[in-house]
């Protein structure tokens, strides 16, 4: 998956990138500081390499329904590290959407909870 994965998204930043290229100031490019430039390295390379990394490794383990809901708190762990890292505010409608997420995510995975319960259970049993 990991590989496929690495195609697809390399075929599709040259559809974007066919689109986009031709439509940018690319003079402003020259006045970026350095900071802007490895974070952009950072967030591109680093950050999302490890995410779909971390998801191959998920779905070699798991069943793609049981991996699959756990994209939605993509959203909220954003809204964590920023309110840690960059201070920014968490207000009430952005909690309350927090929530809804987190409850949906629970909500949906109930069931393969319980399940994975059972089986840990018959498995204690027996030895």
């Amino acid at each position: 998956p990991l590989i496929t994965t690495a195609i697809t998204s390399f075929i599709g930043s040259l559809v974007v990138a066919a689109v986009a290229v031709p439509t940018q100031d690319w003079g402003r490019l020259g006045h970026l500081s350095n900071a802007v430039v490895i974070s952009t390295l950072w967030a591109g390379a680093v950050a999302t390499g490890c995410t779909y990394a971390a998801w191959s490794f998920a779905l070699r383990r798991l069943p793609a329904v049981v991996v699959a809901p756990f994209a939605y708190l993509i959203p909220v762990s954003a809204l964590a590290i920023a309110h840690v890292w960059l201070g920014e505010a968490l207000t009430l409608p952005v909690l309350v959407g927090a929530g809804l997420v987190l409850a949906g995510v629970a909500f949906s995975q109930a069931s393969q909870f319980s399940l994975l319960l059972r089986a840990r259970r018959k498995t204690t049993m027996k030895i």
